[in-house]
């Protein structure tokens, strides 16, 4: 009758080592998702501070830019203003020459 409490003790010593290395694999486990989604997290917070500084940079350097592509706007408006000035000045003539005739 002993034998069979021996062997029934020794598979519950087993079971329970087993359930204690199985216990103990995913405490570890679970520290190092708690590891890599804290480092996940750091990251994506360099990424998202590295993506607002080049958002800031492209603001900046579009600002520094717009006012020189609307003055070069202004310019050519400006051209192309002066052009159909002479035109209507040449047709101006034109007209006159036609009405003298």
């Amino acid at each position: 009758v002993a034998a069979p409490q021996g062997w029934a003790h020794a598979r519950f010593e087993a079971v329970r080592a087993e359930t204690v290395r199985l216990t103990r694999t995913v405490r570890d486990l679970t520290a190092q998702v708690e590891r890599v989604t804290v480092r996940e997290q750091a990251h994506a917070a360099v990424l998202t501070r590295e993506v607002e500084n080049v958002t800031r940079r492209a603001e900046a350097f579009i600002a520094e830019h717009s006012p020189a592509q609307d003055r070069a706007r202004e310019q050519e408006e400006r051209e192309v203003a002066g052009r159909a000035e002479v035109v209507d000045e040449e047709e101006s003539k034109a007209d006159a020459g036609a009405t003298e005739t």
